[in-house]
Parts: structure tokens; C-alpha cells; sequence
């Protein structure tokens, strides 16, 4: 978040195509015979996630390209928003360039159609909801998945598998829903176990703090769904629902590590706001597997997997020898938004 209210156009500068001329650009100052890089709309919507404030970095970029920015907090946390947009308008941003707009999901849904362009957070029912609509860009489950290959040290890759699924508590996009091992996948799954079972249980205000923080009887709802949709795979570490103390009968749950007997189970992709790994052998000649990912991450030496990675056309992001959780300014979350808000258009002048 700092990084993005430093540089605020330094993403979108990257996502402008090179045959477009520099925002902001005067018309005199542009090629004879170019293009420009306009906006597609005037007003922007936000439906906005609240399981980390670095959401809130994304329609920065849509405030820099000059678009009207309306933010529907989440629930969770209207908190951040609220700040960030206080401090954008005594900052000097008009009231009539950006508008926090807490509400219902009817209003919502009413601020949506009347944007231009819209960018909703949500599960599966959001995705459905809205899949056919190319105004409306979606942040739904992000399915990420790391792939340990036989040529690769395990205990780093272990490293990365306990990283990626304890961040943002496991209720991240981009934490590790999914491990694919080549060699022995039942001891690299008692391995993740053994590692993810050391987490310390704290309450959420302790700076150590790495698990979810939820009312209790939403804990107890997941815990239970996760070993109902285990069924008869093998269960290495089970949710357990721990209450925390004070008032409001807030509880965490401790991760969980379940063996999949094959890589095409679904529930390899199947995603819950607590550090949840489903662990399944990977087969080099069956990629297809991998695919559905936001972030697959690859821990192997073998270049000629990772490019075969790239080419899965349902697989937003491919790191190499980083944890899926790994973030940079420079890479696009899902694309850059800039493709999505933005379009090339042609522009002429005379000499």
C-alpha cells in the first residue's frame, strides 16, 4: 500500500501498450500518426474485499487514470478504506472524484449498474454472478497452487509450502490452496503437517498472529466443512476450532493438510479463509491439472516446465522458486487493471 500512494501511475505507466503516447500527454506533443490511451468509462466501482488492506491499492490506479472512484467497503474492514479515503480528500482529492458509500447489497449491487466499470471481490457465487459481464472485473477464488518436483530440494520447497499457505492467515488469493509433489507425496504432506501444526495460536491483536480471527460458530462451520469434503482422503492435520478469550464468542482454527489420492480431485481447488493444503501427486505428462490457478508457483529446475507453465492459458501469474504469496509492484495481480480500464485509440495530426 505505501509503495502504491508513492508511485501511483508507476502500474499503470506499465500497463500502457508502447505505441501509445505518455499519459497525460498534449496532443501537440504526440506523434503525427499514433495512438492515445484512453478511458473507457468516467466512473469507477469498487465492491471491496476485506481480508488485507493491499486491495484497497488497486483503485488508486483508476483514481490516477482520472476516473470517478466510488468504494463500497467490506464488512469486515470498512476501517481501511475509510482512512485512506479521508486521507486522499484532506489531501486534496475532491469529494466529487472519489465517495466511500458503506451500504446494503441491494445499493451495491444498484452502484454496480451504473458504473462504467466495476471491480467486485468475492467466492464462487460472485463469479457466477457476474462471468458474463465484460464490464465488470472479478477477484474471486484465486486457486493457487505450488508444484515440488522431484529435481528440487524438498525442504525448501517445504519452506515455500508453509509460507504461501500461512499468509494473510490463509485468507489471501494468493495463499497456497494447493501442493502437487512429484516424489512421495504422503511424506511431504506429514512433513506440511508437522511444519503448519507449530503456528502459534495467539488472539489477533498479538503481532504474532497467523491465523484467522472469525465468531465461533463460522469456525465450527468451516472446520466441519473441510473434513465433510475430505471424506475418504487422507486427513494429516485437522482443523481444530480454538476459542479465543473476551467477549463475542470469537474463535480461530489451527490449518489443515489433506492427501489426495489425484491431482483432477476438485478439491485441490477448493479454497477456505484459513491455511487449508490439499496435497496431490504431480505427473509431468498431465499439466492440464495446474491450470485454474491465479498464481501457480514452481519449485524444480526444469525451464522447460516452467515455459510449459506459462502456455496454460488458465493460469494468471507463474513464479519460479517463489511461494505464490510472493508480491511485487511490478507484476500484475491479474493483469494489470490498466488493461481492463484503459484502450488504445488512434490519434493523427497534421505536421
Amino acid at each position: 500500500m505505501p509503495d502504491a500512494l508513492r508511485d501511483v501511475l508507476r502500474a499503470p505507466s506499465l500497463a500502457r501498450p508502447t505505441g501509445c503516447a505518455a499519459l497525460g500527454a498534449p496532443v501537440p506533443e504526440t506523434p503525427a500518426a499514433g495512438a492515445a490511451w484512453c478511458r473507457t468509462g468516467e466512473v469507477f466501482a469498487v465492491h471491496a474485499a476485506g481480508n488485507s488492506p493491499g486491495v484497497h491499492s488497486m483503485w488508486l490506479e483508476a483514481l490516477a487514470l482520472g476516473y470517478r472512484v466510488v468504494v463500497r467497503p467490506s464488512n469486515r474492514d470498512p476501517l481501511t478504506p475509510f482512512r485512506l479515503v479521508t486521507a486522499l480528500w484532506q489531501a486534496g482529492v475532491p469529494t466529487t472524484q472519489l465517495v466511500l458509500v458503506p451500504c446494503d447489497h441491494a445499493t451495491a449491487d444498484l452502484i454496480i449498474e451504473r458504473a462504467d466499470r466495476a471491480l467486485v471481490y468475492g467466492g464462487q457465487d460472485v463469479v457466477d454472478k457476474y462471468r458474463n459481464r465484460s464490464d465488470v472485473l472479478i477477484q474471486g477464488p484465486g486457486r493457487s497452487k505450488l508444484v515440488v518436483a522431484a529435481d528440487a530440494d524438498r525442504r525448501a520447497g517445504l519452506a515455500l509450502a508453509v509460507e504461501g499457505a500461512a499468509y494473510h492467515a490463509g485468507t489471501a488469493c494468493t495463499a497456497t490452496t494447493g501442493v502437487l509433489v512429484e516424489h512421495d507425496p504422503a511424506g511431504f504432506a506429514r512433513e506440511l503437517a508437522d511444519a503448519l501444526r507449530e503456528l502459534v495460536l495467539v488472539g489477533p491483536q498479538d503481532d504474532a498472529a497467523c491465523l484467522p480471527c472469525m465468531p465461533e460458530a463460522d469456525a465450527e462451520g468451516l472446520a466441519a466443512a473441510v473434513l465433510e469434503r475430505a471424506g475418504n482422503a487422507t486427513v494429516h492435520l485437522a482443523p481444530r476450532v480454538e476459542r479465543l478469550g473476551g467477549e463475542g464468542a470469537l474463535a480461530t482454527i489451527t490449518p489443515a493438510v489433506v492427501e489426495l489420492a489425484s491431482a483432477k480431485n476438485p478439491l485441490l481447488s477448493y479454497e477456505v479463509p484459513f491455511p487449508c493444503v490439499w496435497v496431490a501427486p504431480f505427473e509431468r505428462d498431465a499439466p492440464d491439472v495446474l491450470d485454474g490457478s491465479l498464481v501457480l508457483a514452481l519449485h524444480t529446475g526444469d525451464a522447460a516446465l516452467v515455459a510449459r507453465a506459462v502456455e496454460l492459458t488458465a493460469v494468471s501469474n507463474v513464479y519460479w522458486g517463489r511461494p505464490t504469496s510472493w508480491v511485487h509492484q511490478d507484476v500484475p495481480h491479474d493483469g494489470f487493471l490498466g488493461e481492463f480500464l484503459m484502450r488504445a485509440k488512434g490519434l493523427a495530426h497534421g505536421d
